[in-house]
């Protein structure tokens, strides 16, 4: 449980851990010369720093280079970045992939129940089973 109270420029975070919890971290914080308030802070700006985009956007591109009879697939992402994903890929490779990419689609929307060409999935916002 906590309580978040807004003050002027700062937050004030509460929370209840058992009393031996407490006590143990209370001493923690003593053996590092620290308040409770400045560890807990230190805490929660090392949790925030940990947090990074899981996803970025852009477009797959698939290059052949003809030099090397083979295919480069890179993200080109929105940024103008671009990443190398996979480098001399052969022709079958790509085929393979294709072909799984495929299934894996029709995999999907066998799942999903979806038949009509166009049809999108969506959300079953009652839990209910259609079919």
């Amino acid at each position: 449980m906590f309580l978040l109270s807004d003050m002027a420029k700062e937050k004030i975070l509460v929370t209840k851990v058992e009393p031996t919890v407490a006590d143990l971290f209370i001493e923690n914080c003593k053996s590092e010369g620290k308040t409770v308030n400045k560890k807990l802070g230190e805490l929660i700006e090392k949790e925030n720093s940990k947090a990074e985009k899981t996803f970025l956007a852009g477009k797959n591109k698939i290059i052949y280079q003809n030099t090397l009879n083979s295919f480069k697939w890179y993200a080109e992402l929105d940024n103008g970045e671009k990443i190398e994903l996979l480098n001399n890929l052969s022709s079958d490779f790509l085929e393979n992939l294709k072909l799984q990419i495929e299934k894996a689609q029709r995999d999907r929307n066998d799942w999903l129940s979806l038949k009509e060409k166009g049809s999108v999935e969506i959300p079953n916002f009652k839990g209910d089973k259609n079919e």
